[in-house]
Protein backbone atom coordinates (compact mmCIF):
# COMPACT_ATOMS: atom_id res chain seq x y z
CA UNK A 1 0.00 0.00 0.00
CA UNK A 2 1.19 3.29 -0.76
CA UNK A 3 2.48 4.75 2.67
CA UNK A 4 1.03 8.19 2.47
CA UNK A 5 -2.36 6.59 1.97
CA UNK A 6 -1.74 4.28 5.07
CA UNK A 7 -1.30 7.81 6.85
CA UNK A 8 -4.70 9.21 5.65
CA UNK A 9 -6.73 6.60 6.33
CA UNK A 10 -4.87 5.93 9.79
CA UNK A 11 -5.80 9.99 10.76
CA UNK A 12 -9.45 9.43 9.41
CA UNK A 13 -9.79 6.36 11.01
CA UNK A 14 -9.36 8.67 14.15
CA UNK A 15 -11.88 11.12 13.36
CA UNK A 16 -14.56 8.25 13.24
CA UNK A 17 -13.77 6.88 16.36
CA UNK A 18 -14.11 10.09 17.60
CA UNK A 19 -17.37 10.45 15.98
CA UNK A 20 -18.74 7.38 17.05
CA UNK A 21 -17.97 8.33 20.56
CA UNK A 22 -19.55 11.69 20.29
CA UNK A 23 -22.74 10.20 18.84
CA UNK A 24 -23.00 7.75 21.10
CA UNK A 25 -22.59 10.01 24.02
CA UNK A 26 -25.16 12.01 22.51
CA UNK A 27 -27.75 9.35 21.14
CA UNK A 28 -27.66 10.44 17.76
CA UNK A 29 -27.75 8.37 15.19
CA UNK A 30 -25.76 7.36 12.10
CA UNK A 31 -24.87 4.87 9.37
CA UNK A 32 -21.27 4.27 7.90
CA UNK A 33 -22.24 4.48 3.88
CA UNK A 34 -20.90 4.45 0.27
CA UNK A 35 -17.70 3.50 0.21
CA UNK A 36 -16.62 2.79 3.80
CA UNK A 37 -20.44 0.86 4.25
CA UNK A 38 -18.81 -0.79 1.07
CA UNK A 39 -15.65 -1.62 2.36
CA UNK A 40 -17.06 -2.73 5.65
CA UNK A 41 -18.92 -5.67 3.58
CA UNK A 42 -16.47 -6.46 1.26
CA UNK A 43 -13.21 -5.72 3.22
CA UNK A 44 -13.56 -5.30 6.78
CA UNK A 45 -12.03 -2.36 6.38
CA UNK A 46 -11.21 0.15 4.18
CA UNK A 47 -11.65 -0.14 0.46
CA UNK A 48 -7.55 -0.79 -0.19
CA UNK A 49 -7.36 2.14 -2.32
CA UNK A 50 -9.59 4.75 -0.42
CA UNK A 51 -8.94 7.47 1.27
CA UNK A 52 -11.87 8.91 3.04
CA UNK A 53 -15.14 7.89 4.93
CA UNK A 54 -18.55 8.56 4.66
CA UNK A 55 -21.39 8.25 6.78
CA UNK A 56 -24.91 9.55 6.86
CA UNK A 57 -26.97 11.25 9.30
CA UNK A 58 -31.08 11.39 9.43
CA UNK A 59 -31.47 15.19 8.96
CA UNK A 60 -32.89 15.82 12.41
CA UNK A 61 -29.52 14.29 13.99
CA UNK A 62 -26.93 15.50 11.74
CA UNK A 63 -28.29 19.23 12.81
CA UNK A 64 -28.23 18.76 16.34
CA UNK A 65 -24.50 17.55 15.79
CA UNK A 66 -23.64 20.48 14.10
CA UNK A 67 -25.26 22.69 16.92
CA UNK A 68 -23.16 20.62 19.66
CA UNK A 69 -19.55 21.30 17.63
CA UNK A 70 -20.04 23.72 15.28
CA UNK A 71 -17.79 26.07 17.43
CA UNK A 72 -15.24 23.03 18.74
CA UNK A 73 -15.42 19.27 18.49
CA UNK A 74 -12.36 17.49 19.21
CA UNK A 75 -8.23 18.90 19.57
CA UNK A 76 -6.43 18.81 16.21
CA UNK A 77 -10.02 18.62 14.41
CA UNK A 78 -13.09 20.55 13.43
CA UNK A 79 -16.13 20.51 11.91
CA UNK A 80 -16.33 22.26 8.48
CA UNK A 81 -19.54 23.35 6.88
CA UNK A 82 -21.52 26.80 5.77
CA UNK A 83 -23.42 27.05 9.36
CA UNK A 84 -19.74 26.26 11.06
CA UNK A 85 -17.20 28.42 12.34
CA UNK A 86 -15.14 27.31 9.26
CA UNK A 87 -16.39 26.73 5.63
CA UNK A 88 -13.66 25.91 3.78
CA UNK A 89 -15.22 22.48 1.73
CA UNK A 90 -17.62 25.01 -0.28
CA UNK A 91 -20.26 21.76 0.40
CA UNK A 92 -23.56 21.74 1.15
CA UNK A 93 -22.40 18.30 3.79
CA UNK A 94 -20.09 19.21 6.64
CA UNK A 95 -17.17 17.40 6.86
CA UNK A 96 -14.98 16.46 9.86
CA UNK A 97 -11.65 17.71 9.12
CA UNK A 98 -7.83 17.23 10.32
CA UNK A 99 -5.33 19.53 11.53
CA UNK A 100 -2.66 17.10 11.54
CA UNK A 101 -2.93 15.79 8.14
CA UNK A 102 -3.11 17.69 5.16
CA UNK A 103 -3.95 16.75 1.77
CA UNK A 104 -2.92 18.77 -1.34
CA UNK A 105 -5.36 19.90 -3.51
CA UNK A 106 -4.78 22.95 -5.21
CA UNK A 107 -6.87 25.16 -6.86
CA UNK A 108 -6.55 25.96 -10.55
CA UNK A 109 -3.11 26.79 -10.70
CA UNK A 110 -2.84 27.69 -6.74
CA UNK A 111 -1.15 25.31 -4.56
CA UNK A 112 -3.59 24.85 -1.82
CA UNK A 113 -3.50 22.03 1.63
CA UNK A 114 -7.02 20.65 3.05
CA UNK A 115 -7.01 18.42 5.98
CA UNK A 116 -7.88 14.61 5.71
CA UNK A 117 -11.43 14.49 6.23
CA UNK A 118 -14.91 12.30 6.66
CA UNK A 119 -18.01 13.17 4.88
CA UNK A 120 -21.31 13.58 6.94
CA UNK A 121 -24.06 13.63 4.37
CA UNK A 122 -27.76 14.35 5.35
CA UNK A 123 -30.55 12.18 4.37
CA UNK A 124 -33.83 13.36 3.90
CA UNK A 125 -37.09 12.40 3.28
CA UNK A 126 -38.58 13.22 0.01
CA UNK A 127 -42.39 13.70 -1.92
CA UNK A 128 -44.66 10.70 -1.76
CA UNK A 129 -45.60 11.31 -5.48
CA UNK A 130 -43.63 10.64 -8.01
CA UNK A 131 -43.57 13.81 -10.20
CA UNK A 132 -43.36 15.94 -7.27
CA UNK A 133 -40.23 14.27 -5.87
CA UNK A 134 -38.17 14.15 -9.20
CA UNK A 135 -39.22 17.89 -9.51
CA UNK A 136 -37.96 18.28 -5.95
CA UNK A 137 -34.87 16.60 -6.93
CA UNK A 138 -34.46 18.42 -10.33
CA UNK A 139 -34.36 21.67 -8.52
CA UNK A 140 -31.86 20.53 -5.44
CA UNK A 141 -29.22 19.28 -8.54
CA UNK A 142 -29.91 22.98 -9.94
CA UNK A 143 -28.80 24.59 -6.84
CA UNK A 144 -26.01 22.18 -6.06
CA UNK A 145 -24.87 23.25 -10.06
CA UNK A 146 -24.98 26.80 -8.61
CA UNK A 147 -22.84 25.98 -5.78
CA UNK A 148 -19.81 24.37 -7.95
CA UNK A 149 -20.13 27.16 -10.45
CA UNK A 150 -19.73 29.52 -7.64
CA UNK A 151 -16.83 27.66 -5.99
CA UNK A 152 -15.23 27.05 -8.94
CA UNK A 153 -15.43 30.77 -9.75
CA UNK A 154 -13.60 31.78 -6.80
CA UNK A 155 -11.21 29.64 -6.54
CA UNK A 156 -10.67 27.78 -9.85
CA UNK A 157 -11.27 23.85 -10.68
CA UNK A 158 -8.81 21.07 -9.88
CA UNK A 159 -7.24 19.20 -12.43
CA UNK A 160 -9.97 16.78 -14.82
CA UNK A 161 -9.08 15.48 -18.18
CA UNK A 162 -11.41 14.76 -20.98
CA UNK A 163 -14.19 17.29 -19.99
CA UNK A 164 -16.65 17.54 -22.89
CA UNK A 165 -17.09 20.72 -25.08
CA UNK A 166 -20.29 21.56 -23.14
CA UNK A 167 -18.35 21.48 -19.69
CA UNK A 168 -15.52 23.61 -21.22
CA UNK A 169 -18.09 26.16 -22.23
CA UNK A 170 -19.30 26.60 -19.06
CA UNK A 171 -16.58 26.80 -17.33
CA UNK A 172 -15.20 29.62 -20.13
CA UNK A 173 -18.34 31.62 -18.95
CA UNK A 174 -18.22 31.17 -15.53
CA UNK A 175 -14.43 32.71 -15.23
CA UNK A 176 -15.74 35.24 -17.05
CA UNK A 177 -19.37 35.76 -15.01
CA UNK A 178 -17.78 34.75 -12.07
CA UNK A 179 -21.10 33.56 -10.40
CA UNK A 180 -19.19 33.53 -6.96
CA UNK A 181 -19.50 37.21 -6.68
CA UNK A 182 -22.73 37.70 -6.87
CA UNK A 183 -24.13 34.49 -5.57
CA UNK A 184 -21.51 33.19 -2.56
CA UNK A 185 -21.00 29.02 -1.59
CA UNK A 186 -22.41 29.63 2.07
CA UNK A 187 -25.50 31.30 0.59
CA UNK A 188 -26.03 28.22 -2.30
CA UNK A 189 -25.56 25.64 0.77
CA UNK A 190 -27.64 27.05 2.81
CA UNK A 191 -30.13 27.45 -0.11
CA UNK A 192 -29.72 23.71 -0.78
CA UNK A 193 -30.19 22.53 2.76
CA UNK A 194 -33.23 24.12 3.66
CA UNK A 195 -34.92 22.91 0.38
CA UNK A 196 -33.34 19.25 1.12
CA UNK A 197 -35.08 19.47 4.73
CA UNK A 198 -38.47 20.00 3.76
CA UNK A 199 -40.08 16.53 3.50
CA UNK A 200 -39.62 14.80 7.24
CA UNK A 201 -38.32 11.24 6.91
CA UNK A 202 -41.02 9.24 9.26
CA UNK A 203 -43.43 10.46 5.97
CA UNK A 204 -41.92 9.47 3.26
CA UNK A 205 -41.53 5.88 1.46
CA UNK A 206 -37.89 7.18 0.30
CA UNK A 207 -34.86 9.10 1.34
CA UNK A 208 -32.28 10.62 -0.44
CA UNK A 209 -28.94 11.18 0.32
CA UNK A 210 -27.08 14.62 -0.56
CA UNK A 211 -26.03 15.33 -3.32
CA UNK A 212 -25.90 12.86 -5.89
CA UNK A 213 -29.17 13.01 -7.20
CA UNK A 214 -31.44 9.86 -8.49
CA UNK A 215 -29.01 7.54 -7.36
CA UNK A 216 -29.54 8.33 -3.97
CA UNK A 217 -32.86 8.02 -3.63
CA UNK A 218 -33.47 4.85 -1.42
CA UNK A 219 -36.16 3.10 0.50
CA UNK A 220 -36.61 4.17 3.56
CA UNK A 221 -37.05 1.26 5.03
CA UNK A 222 -33.97 0.13 4.38
CA UNK A 223 -32.74 2.74 7.20
CA UNK A 224 -35.92 1.48 9.76
CA UNK A 225 -32.89 -0.88 11.38
CA UNK A 226 -29.20 -0.10 12.39
CA UNK A 227 -26.64 -3.30 12.19
CA UNK A 228 -23.44 -2.97 14.06
CA UNK A 229 -20.45 -3.52 11.57
CA UNK A 230 -16.76 -4.24 11.93
CA UNK A 231 -14.81 -1.48 10.19
CA UNK A 232 -10.67 -2.06 10.80
CA UNK A 233 -11.29 -4.16 13.74
CA UNK A 234 -14.04 -1.91 15.05
CA UNK A 235 -17.63 -1.82 14.78
CA UNK A 236 -19.71 0.75 13.66
CA UNK A 237 -23.29 1.82 12.62
CA UNK A 238 -24.64 0.51 9.36
CA UNK A 239 -28.04 0.37 7.90
CA UNK A 240 -29.97 -3.32 7.98
CA UNK A 241 -30.82 -3.25 4.81
CA UNK A 242 -27.09 -2.73 3.31
CA UNK A 243 -27.45 -5.55 1.17
CA UNK A 244 -30.07 -4.00 -0.96
CA UNK A 245 -28.60 -0.84 -0.73
CA UNK A 246 -25.00 -1.73 -1.97
CA UNK A 247 -26.88 -3.27 -4.47
CA UNK A 248 -28.89 -0.75 -5.88
CA UNK A 249 -26.09 1.83 -5.49
CA UNK A 250 -22.79 -0.27 -7.22
CA UNK A 251 -24.67 -3.41 -8.59
CA UNK A 252 -22.40 -6.48 -8.10
CA UNK A 253 -20.45 -4.63 -4.94
CA UNK A 254 -18.62 -7.72 -4.32
CA UNK A 255 -16.35 -8.20 -7.73
CA UNK A 256 -13.76 -5.15 -7.04
CA UNK A 257 -13.20 -2.50 -10.15
CA UNK A 258 -10.45 -3.28 -13.13
CA UNK A 259 -7.12 -2.20 -11.71
CA UNK A 260 -7.28 1.12 -13.84
CA UNK A 261 -9.82 2.29 -11.67
CA UNK A 262 -8.27 0.99 -8.28
CA UNK A 263 -6.70 4.81 -7.49
CA UNK A 264 -7.89 7.33 -4.41
CA UNK A 265 -10.52 9.86 -5.61
CA UNK A 266 -8.30 13.06 -3.55
CA UNK A 267 -4.64 12.98 -2.82
CA UNK A 268 -1.96 10.63 -1.71
CA UNK A 269 0.88 14.33 -1.78
CA UNK A 270 0.25 14.97 2.39
CA UNK A 271 1.97 17.26 4.87
CA UNK A 272 1.91 16.23 8.46
CA UNK A 273 2.16 18.97 10.79
CA UNK A 274 4.33 19.76 13.74
CA UNK A 275 2.12 18.74 16.89
CA UNK A 276 2.13 21.71 19.74
CA UNK A 277 4.06 20.54 22.85
CA UNK A 278 1.40 19.84 25.69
Amino acid sequence: MNHNLKIVQSEILKILKIFDEKCKENNLKYYIFYGTLLGAVRHKGFIPWDDDIDITMPREDYEKFISLYRDEFFHGYYLDGYNCSRYESYSPVFRINSENVLLRRDKGNKEHWIGAFISIFPMDGLPIDVKERNKHIRKLMIIYALLRASRSSLFGLGNVKNRSIKEKIVIILNKIIKIGKFIPPARLAEKYNRLASQYNIENSEFVYICYDGQSSIFPRSLFDDTVDIEFEHNKYHAPAGYDELLTLYYGDYMTPPPLSEQSPAHSTDIKIMPQPLV
